[in-house]
């Protein structure tokens, strides 16, 4: 199948959510473990869609295709997104105190279990709308960076089209390009310094809500770095 030929239908969250929670309620009072792992199956099914309706419609809207409608469901998708989070830790948890955790573990493996203690460091019902405002945040900085541009060798070119000018074999050039390059960040350092500021206090403000000191080890958490922390990288 041709990429233009992939349906689009946007993930309604509000019937996502209802399914969430008639799935979770069938895994926590079943008394089957297969039950349970056609629950998981389901769920994953879930979060797939979502996955593919969110990406399809960042990918047409980078490629221009109907941008202004693209544009708004990406708008759509940052709101989304975060309630989806929320739901998938309430399966987290779900899956966590399971009667059949052990056997889920020898199922999916430890990794499973790793990630979802990691994800429950990161969301809860508290910051659902901090995380909202940082996926808009998010879509503000591409389309932001995607707007500056520059002069160079003839043509227009935008702050992630000059690589390849500075990965040229010819010494000048890649002088050339960076010197350009530079410029291009200068002329806009005063929108990129707010947006920066921005990201900061709302991400710091999300860290004290969720029990950190700051935002370095849920930014660890995030990142899902199991098994080694920041210390281990001094």
């Amino acid at each position: 199948m041709k990429f233009a030929e992939y349906e689009y239908k946007r993930a309604n969250i509000k019937e996502i959510k209802k399914n969430f929670e008639v799935l979770i309620n069938r895994f926590n009072i079943t008394d089957s473990f297969e039950e349970q792992c056609s629950v998981i199956d389901e769920i994953n099914t879930i979060r797939n869609e979502f996955t593919s309706m969110r990406t399809l419609s960042e990918l047409r809207k980078c490629l221009g295709v109907n941008k202004e409608i693209y544009s708004k469901e990406i708008d759509y998708y940052d709101e989304a997104e975060p309630i989806l989070d929320g739901l998938v830790c309430d399966y987290y948890k779900a899956l966590a105190n399971s009667k059949f955790k052990d056997k889920h573990r020898e199922k999916y493996g430890d990794q499973l279990f790793n990630l979802a203690g990691m994800k429950v460091k990161c969301v809860s019902d508290e910051i659902i709308q901090e995380l909202q405002q940082e996926k808009k945040l998010v879509t503000e900085y591409v389309e932001l960076f995607e707007s500056y541009k520059k002069e160079f060798q003839g043509e227009e070119l935008g702050i992630w089209d000059f690589d390849l000018y500075i990965n040229s074999e010819d010494r000048s050039m890649r002088k050339r390009a960076y010197e350009a390059e530079t410029e291009l960040y200068k002329e806009n350092e005063n929108e990129m310094q707010d947006l920066f500021d921005r990201f900061v206090k709302l991400r710091h403000k999300m860290a004290l809500k969720m029990g950190y000191e700051n935002f370095v080890d849920m930014g660890y958490a995030r990142m899902n770095r199991i098994g080694y922390d920041k210390d281990m990288l001094v």
